[in-house]
């Protein structure tokens, strides 16, 4: 068994990620459910959002938890990867995972997002 100061010193690191590593965002007041969808293989674009899955939803959730993150793993390949936020009075945004060679840089695409969702930086990350 590894000693118990070499446990909580990888732990510890782990907490600090959560608290104000990357994804480390509030999230505006009327996103209500973030429900992520994905094949279990990594086929058609299913990298990106497995990535998000694994990094940052612990971190969102974190920073908000009052809003419901569900993750689908569906067995079909072939499922499209999408990621779906619902708001107050029924409206949803569906973003595709892009299946094109070149895509946009995640922290041009995460700031893009957060402009239009209106999401604002953790007062941990200030």
């Amino acid at each position: 068994m590894v000693a118990i100061t070499i446990r909580m010193q990888y732990l510890r690191g782990k907490l600090a990620t959560i608290r104000c590593g990357k994804g480390a965002a509030i999230m505006a007041p009327g996103v209500k459910r973030i429900a992520l969808e994905f094949p279990f293989k990594n086929h058609n674009g299913a990298m990106g959002p497995r990535k998000f899955w694994q990094k940052y939803m612990p971190t969102l959730k974190y920073h908000n938890p009052d809003v419901q993150m569900d993750v689908h793993r569906s067995s079909d390949p072939m499922t499209p990867s999408t990621l779906t936020i619902e708001f107050d009075g029924d409206r949803k945004e569906v973003l595709n995972s892009p299946h094109l060679k070149k895509t946009p840089h995640s922290c041009e695409t995460a700031e893009k997002e957060a402009k239009r969702t209106g999401a604002g930086k953790s007062p941990l990350m200030s």
